[in-house]
């Protein structure tokens, strides 16, 4: 199973697949999206313009979305 980006808060497939290795057996332990430029650069701009508003939000505020999100991440 591959994990999706989160891009502008939706969850899409990136363009290509990057293998993540475990560094002592250099078996496959994880399979990632790999995003391409075009999705890299909507990222970035989406943060940019995301963070006015995260940085307003006290760190608990901040705290309670990034556990919120944590149920996503393998």
């Amino acid at each position: 199973m591959t994990s999706p980006l989160l891009i502008n808060g939706q969850l899409v497939e990136g363009d290509a697949t990057l293998d993540v290795l475990n560094p002592a057996t250099e078996e496959v332990y994880a399979t990632c999206s790999r995003g391409s430029e075009k999705q890299l650069n909507e990222a970035v701009a989406a943060a940019k313009a995301a963070f006015p508003n995260w940085s307003a939000q006290s760190i608990d505020q901040r705290k309670q979305v990034v556990l919120a999100g944590h149920g996503g991440c393998h």
